[in-house]
């Protein structure tokens, strides 16, 4: 598990993602509080960073009272992404995201469950009514 907590900012370079998954040792999974998430640029553009991606298999992870801007990846030939994204199932525990804010974010969803079903959005917590979205959540397949 990779804890993080404030007043850690995070800051990613261009076509960049954090990927918390399996790997030949373990799961991953990711544990933030109060963190912020945003570009190394000073000049961003929407889709700067490509966000979250938790593989198949990440582990239960909570993001709570964080910050992402300018993240996810536009939407082209049928490679979509949100600014975290889900390959479900990652985890039969859940990944849950609350109080969290998402800005300029160049990706079609906040939150982007992939190849569930929209029942999968309440296994994984996620809200709108819990964080500050500019886009929408989607579970489903694509």
């Amino acid at each position: 598990k990779l804890p993080i907590q404030s007043p850690n900012p995070l800051q990613f370079a261009k076509g960049t993602y954090l990927f918390i998954g399996p790997s030949a040792v373990k799961p991953g999974a990711l544990d933030v509080d109060g963190v912020s998430f945003s570009p190394r640029s000073a000049s961003p553009v929407l889709g700067e960073w490509s966000g979250i991606q938790f593989g198949n298999g990440a582990e239960a992870s909570t993001i709570n009272d964080c910050q992402f801007s300018w993240a996810g990846k536009a939407a082209n030939a049928g490679n979509n992404t949100g600014v975290i994204t889900i390959n479900e199932p990652s985890s039969a525990a859940g990944i849950t995201v609350t109080n969290s804010s998402m800005t300029n974010s160049g990706s079609t969803y906040s939150v982007l469950v992939v190849d569930g079903q929209q029942s999968d959005c309440d296994k994984y917590s996620v809200s709108t009514a819990q964080n500050t979205f500019d886009k929408d959540v989607y579970c489903g397949a694509l």
